[in-house]
């Protein structure tokens, strides 16, 4: 269980670089649709571990994140 606890973040910083590779493009056309998915891959779990940044720029939604590594040590 632990080891799975501590995959998550990785999992979750994956999944973010997905998106954020395709900004702007087919599926992550508008903030709205960056901030839907963003909130289905941190689901209750996450929101603490990862700080996760959307925005917009000439109508090209952005997206940032950093680990939040103080938190990732308090829950191992």
């Amino acid at each position: 269980m632990r080891a799975a606890r501590d995959k998550a973040p990785q999992r979750a910083e994956e999944a973010l670089t997905r998106i954020s590779n395709g900004l702007g493009g087919r599926y992550y056309k508008t903030k709205a649709h960056v901030d839907a998915k963003v909130a289905h891959i941190l689901g209750d779990s996450l929101p603490g571990l990862l700080t996760v940044t959307t925005g917009e720029t000439d109508h090209k939604p952005t997206l940032s994140f950093r680990r939040n590594s103080a938190a990732i040590q308090c829950t191992s």
